[in-house]
């Protein structure tokens, strides 16, 4: 008997244990990033579902950050409203819009006022569709910026693509086209810089508040005085 007592300690000493669920590990939350070439993997902190999920860069042409460019030279241009004074200017350049960043300032005016020309130059293209709504792209003489204006009521009278304008001249009318709401009329107004091969979608956009604001401080020109042909009948 003492020697089956003895076995069959020995049988339970060396017994494998009762399987048990395994445990599960934390997982660590990790996003990919871009080194040298290389994709590495770091931890990322807060609460969520225990997964890999890599972060792509995105590739839309606002949503990754955009180096400064040169403005244009203020002295080429007029203001795009004549009336505007400095409280009409509100500095919305990059401001976050719902999908996208706003590379342009809103200037808000009554509808049906006139929208000038910026500069002498072409109108490039005209459309009346998608968010801008009733849009017109005019470059430069030098083909270096171009000057977008957005949710126009309408058009000016004979205004025409690959037409020829100068500084001044109406070529459209403020309005709420596209996405702008219906009781906000207002010019979106946008300037790019183009690089050599002129696509809009390579261009670079700069910020039309410090230019305008330019435009609106520099001295004006005071009207020319009559000149004196003799002496007035008052005056004998």
């Amino acid at each position: 008997m003492r020697i089956l007592t003895t076995v069959a300690l020995g049988l339970a000493l060396f017994a494998p244990a009762e399987a048990s669920a395994p445990v599960r590990k934390p997982v660590k939350k990790t996003v990919a990033r871009k080194t040298g070439g290389t994709v590495r993997r770091t931890p990322v902190r807060g609460r969520g579902p225990s997964k890999m999920r890599p972060r792509t860069r995105p590739t839309g042409r606002y949503a990754v950050p955009i180096p400064a460019a040169p403005p244009p030279d203020t002295g080429q241009l007029v203001l795009p409203i004549e009336t505007l004074d400095a409280t009409d200017l509100k500095d919305s350049f990059r401001a976050p819009r719902i999908g996208h960043i706003h590379h342009a300032i809103d200037i808000m005016q009554p509808r049906g006022t006139p929208v000038h020309a910026v500069a002498d130059g072409v109108i490039t293209k005209m459309a009346a569709e998608g968010a801008g709504g009733t849009t017109l792209y005019q470059f430069d003489e030098q083909g270096q910026y171009c000057y977008y204006y957005a949710h126009l009521n309408a058009y000016a009278e004979g205004i025409a693509e690959q037409q020829t304008v100068h500084r001044g001249d109406v070529i459209g009318f403020v309005g709420s086209t596209g996405n702008a709401p219906a009781d906000a009329p207002h010019l979106h107004f946008t300037i790019l810089r183009l690089g050599a091969d002129r696509q809009l979608g390579k261009a670079v956009p700069v910020n039309p508040y410090p230019v305008l604001r330019s435009v609106l401080e520099r001295p004006r020109a005071l009207p020319a005085l009559e000149p004196e042909l003799g002496p007035r009948a008052t005056d004998q």
